[in-house]
C-alpha cells in the first residue's frame, strides 16, 4: 500500500514533483517483484495494475523509464490476474504498446512480458497464441535486436509447455527459432536463438549447435 500511494502522489501541494522519474521506476519495479495486481481491500483488488497500466496509455505522459519499468511489470502482475484481465493486458496494452511505441526498450520488454503471460500455468489458450502469434510476427520481420527478444519470448512460452507436457507448437515456436539461427547473423541474436531453441527442449536444433561448437572461426564467445 506504501508503494502504491507513493506510485499515486505524483505533486505536492505547491506543485512540485514528489517523486523523479528513477523514484517513479524504483516503485514500480518493486511493486512488479511483489506481483500482486492489488490490495486486500473491497474495490482494490487491482489497484495496483490499473496504476502500472495507467501510465502505458496512450495518452500518458510518463517518462520514458517509467514505461519500460511499467512494461517489465505487466509481465510479472499478469500471472497473479484472472484469464480475463490477462487477456486484457496482452491485447489492450501490449500489442498496442509493441505497435506502437517509438522506444525499442520498451517494445523490447513487453515482447518478454507476453513471453512470460503466455508461459503462466493455466493460462487461456486463446491468450497463449495470442501472444505466440505476435512473438513470431516480430521473430520475423522485427528489426535490428527484436527478433531476439521476440525469440526469448517464445522460448519461455516453448519450456512452459513442456513443463506442462504439451509439445511446443513446431510450427509457431520451434522451427521459426531453428531458421533464424540458421541464418547464421549476428552472434549475440544466434545465442539468443540458441537459448530459446534450448527453452523449448527443441532437440532438432541440436545439431546446428554443435556445428558452431566445432568451428573454430565462429563467434568464440
Amino acid at each position: 500500500e506504501t508503494l502504491l500511494n507513493m506510485l499515486k502522489t505524483e505533486k505536492s501541494a505547491d506543485g512540485k514533483l514528489v517523486h523523479d522519474e528513477t523514484d517513479i521506476s524504483f516503485v514500480i519495479q518493486a511493486l512488479g517483484k511483489i506481483g500482486r495486481p492489488g490490495l486486500a481491500k473491497a474495490g482494490m483488488e487491482t489497484a495496483i495494475l490499473d496504476e502500472i497500466t495507467s501510465k502505458l496509455d496512450a495518452k500518458s505522459k510518463a517518462e520514458r523509464n517509467v514505461k519500460r519499468s511499467a512494461t517489465i511489470a505487466l509481465g510479472q502482475l499478469a500471472p497473479a490476474c484472472d484469464l480475463k484481465t490477462q487477456k486484457t493486458i496482452v491485447t489492450m496494452t501490449l500489442k498496442r504498446v509493441i505497435n506502437d511505441t517509438e522506444d525499442n526498450q520498451e517494445r523490447h520488454f513487453a515482447l518478454i512480458a507476453l513471453g512470460r503471460i503466455g508461459a503462466t500455468p493455466g493460462v487461456e489458450k486463446d491468450t497463449r497464441t495470442d501472444c505466440i502469434k505476435v512473438l513470431n510476427y516480430y521473430l520475423d520481420k522485427g528489426k535490428n535486436l527484436t527478433p531476439p527478444f521476440a525469440a526469448m519470448g517464445l522460448g519461455l512460452i516453448g519450456r512452459q509447455m513442456n513443463i506442462a507436457n504439451e509439445a511446443p507448437d513446431e510450427e509457431m515456436i520451434r522451427k521459426p527459432l531453428r531458421d533464424r539461427f540458421a541464418e547464421k547473423g549476428e552472434a549475440r541474436a544466434r545465442g539468443a536463438y540458441a537459448v530459446a531453441s534450448g527453452l523449448a527442449h527443441d532437440s532438432k536444433a541440436v545439431a546446428a549447435m554443435i556445428e558452431i561448437l566445432g568451428n573454430s572461426k565462429s563467434d568464440p564467445k
